[in-house]
C-alpha cells in the first residue's frame, strides 16, 4: 500500500444492548435455617446472572425477634435490610421493592428452594409487552404414608415412607363460581403435561410472583390493608389486569415450596381479608368456572 492511499478504518463495534435485570425480594421473618437454604439455592442456580449485573438478591427482614439479619448476611451476594418495626407481609414486600433496581421484581417466600434453570424462562415471559405478572411452578414432595393397626392395644400408627415424586403446590390460580381464588391442578404430578404449558391465568400466588418494576409502583404495590399476608397477591393481580396487562404461568421455572412453614393467620384475620377482597373486586371478576372450589 502506498503512502498516498487512505488507510482503512476498522468497522465500529456494535453497542451491546443492556439485558434486562431482576431483583429477587425475599420478605423474611424468623426461621433463619429456612432462609439460608433458600439463599443457597439461589446462589447455586443463578450466580452467573449476579456476576453479569442482571440479578440482585434483597433480603427484607420484618424485625425478626429470633435473630438480627445484619449479623448473618453481609452486602454480598445478598443485601439485607431490617425494618425498624414489623410491617407485615405486604408492607415488608413494599419496603424491599423500594430499594430494588431490577427491571423485574420477583417476590419470593423464604421457604422456597430454586431449581436449576429458573432465571431465563421467567425473565423471558416479560419479552411479551402484554405480560405484567408471571409466576413459576411451585412444587412439593408427595409422600406415601402407611397405617398399621395394633390389634392387641387397639392403636393405629402412621409412618412415613418413600417420597413418590413432586406434586403441584401452585401453578397459577383461577376463580370459582363464588369468585373465590383457588389453586388449579393442586396436588397433581409436576410432570403432568397439563401443568407444563405456558398460559394465561387469573392470579399468581405471592409466594413466588414476578412483576415489572415500573408496573408494581404504578398500581401502588401490595395493599397493606390486607393483614398478615393473605389476599394481597390476588389483589395485586387484579390491579395489574385493571391496568390492561395479563397474568401468566411459566412452568419451566421451578421452585420447591414448603407450605405453611412461615405460619398461618387467625381465622378472623383471614375472614376480614376475604371480605375486603370480595367487596373490592367481585363486580369486576368473571369466574373461570361455575364450580365453587373454596368457601372464601
Amino acid at each position: 500500500m502506498s503512502q498516498s492511499e487512505p488507510q482503512t478504518q476498522p468497522a465500529p463495534t456494535a453497542t451491546t444492548e443492556r439485558l434486562p435485570s431482576m431483583s429477587v425480594i425475599i420478605p423474611s421473618y424468623n426461621n433463619l435455617p429456612v432462609l439460608v437454604k433458600c439463599l443457597k439455592s439461589l446462589y447455586k442456580t443463578s450466580w452467573q446472572y449476579g456476576q453479569q449485573s442482571r440479578l440482585e438478591i434483597l433480603v427484607q427482614d420484618d424485625c425478626s425477634p429470633d435473630f438480627n439479619i445484619y449479623d448473618v448476611i453481609g452486602m454480598e451476594p445478598a443485601s439485607a435490610q431490617r425494618n425498624e418495626c414489623n410491617l407485615g407481609f405486604a408492607g415488608n414486600c413494599n419496603a424491599g421493592a423500594a430499594r430494588s433496581s431490577g427491571d423485574v421484581l420477583l417476590f419470593l417466600n423464604q421457604d422456597t428452594v430454586a431449581h436449576d434453570g429458573w432465571f431465563e424462562p421467567l425473565m423471558s415471559m416479560f419479552n411479551d409487552p402484554i405480560v405484567g405478572i408471571a409466576g413459576p411452578k411451585l412444587t412439593q414432595p408427595s409422600v406415601k404414608y402407611t397405617a398399621k393397626t395394633d390389634v392387641l392395644f387397639r392403636k393405629v400408627s402412621v409412618s412415613r415412607s418413600d417420597e413418590l415424586g413432586s406434586v403441584i403446590q401452585s401453578c397459577g390460580g383461577l376463580y370459582g363460581g363464588n369468585r373465590g381464588p383457588f389453586h388449579r391442578w393442586l396436588g397433581w404430578s409436576a410432570d403432568d403435561w397439563r401443568v407444563n404449558v405456558r398460559e394465561r391465568v387469573s392470579w399468581i400466588t405471592g409466594a413466588a410472583l414476578a412483576i415489572r418494576r415500573d408496573l408494581f409502583f404504578k398500581v401502588g404495590g401490595f395493599d397493606v390493608g390486607y393483614e398478615r399476608g393473605y389476599f394481597e397477591d390476588v389483589d395485586l393481580c387484579e390491579k395489574v389486569k385493571e391496568a390492561g396487562l395479563e397474568v401468566w404461568y411459566c412452568p419451566e421455572a421451578v421452585f420447591d415450596h414448603s407450605v405453611g412453614s412461615s405460619g398461618g393467620v387467625p381465622a378472623h384475620i383471614f375472614k376480614a381479608n376475604s371480605i375486603k377482597f370480595h367487596q373490592k373486586w367481585d363486580t369486576k371478576i368473571a369466574p373461570d368456572t361455575q364450580v365453587v372450589h373454596v368457601n372464601f
